[in-house]
């Protein structure tokens, strides 16, 4: 998982499977939280939550 100002799935893996399911859309506080579960000893990325400074396709 990572953060980017864009969906950018598709553009990593060369896997037709990486499409948008929007019967299932998820909000930029459910993926941060995900990333947060996934990788706990991730010190700088929680230091970039706490502080509310990432990259987001949430924020154009």
């Amino acid at each position: 998982m990572g953060f980017f100002d864009h969906e950018a799935c598709q553009a990593v893996c060369p896997v037709e499977c990486c499409l948008p399911d929007l019967g299932n859309v998820e909000t930029e506080e459910t993926l941060i939280n995900g990333a947060l579960k996934l990788h706990p000893q991730d010190v700088e990325h929680r230091r970039e939550v706490e502080a509310n400074d990432y990259p987001s396709r949430f924020r154009k």
